[in-house]
């Protein structure tokens, strides 16, 4: 169910980013580039200020982690707060790069490429949403709640997003585990 839920909301974005328009889907995938960026140099101090208004849910021995290394399992805490900061920077700077494209939507009219152009444009929109969805999933996969774990590590397309996808999923790796906890969280 998962699985199609995320494939409609990629062809959703794909959909919408075909009839945007290249030059302003362009500026919408720079202000992703720039949310990720900004996060990566902002999140860790963040991070610590969550931590005491947002709940976690602490391991018990019988939680199972399905995507990382159980050993692991009691340092999740840090890795979680980095990555609730990390996605909520990122989904700010990026509303904000949305709310300034709101003034550009006479970008939506200029098709310098034509058909190709609006490809193009869907393509970079189903990027950016995939990019978001894999942050999120991402930062799910660190609850160590069973039922949580279960229903996300049966979704095929939710485990290649968290394990497997090219660069970003390393990157994720590297940011939000091996940069707060020194520790590499793949099985």
């Amino acid at each position: 169910m998962l699985s199609i839920i995320i494939l409609l909301l990629l062809s959703w974005a794909f959909y919408v980013g075909y009839s945007r328009g290249l030059a302003l889907q362009i500026f919408y995938s720079v202000g992703m580039v720039v949310a990720v960026v900004f996060a990566t140099t902002n999140y860790e101090t963040l991070a610590a200020k969550i931590s005491m208004w947002i709940p976690f849910a602490n391991a018990t021995p019988q939680s199972k982690l399905q995507f990382y290394n159980q050993n692991i399992i009691f340092q999740l805490d840090k890795t979680f707060y980095s990555g609730v900061a990390f996605l909520l920077i990122v989904v700010a700077v990026y509303l904000v790069f949305r709310f300034v494209g709101i003034f550009l939507g006479f970008l939506s009219n200029m098709q310098p490429f034509g058909n190709i152009g609006s490809l193009a444009s869907g393509l970079l929109a189903v990027m950016v949403t995939y990019f978001i969805l894999e942050t999120i999933f991402t930062v799910l996969a660190m609850v160590p709640i069973n039922a949580i774990q279960n229903r996300l590590y049966g979704s095929g397309i939710i485990r290649f997003m968290v394990l497997d996808s090219p660069f970003y999923a390393k990157f994720l790796m590297k940011t939000l585990f091996e940069n707060v906890i020194h520790l590499n969280p793949i099985k």
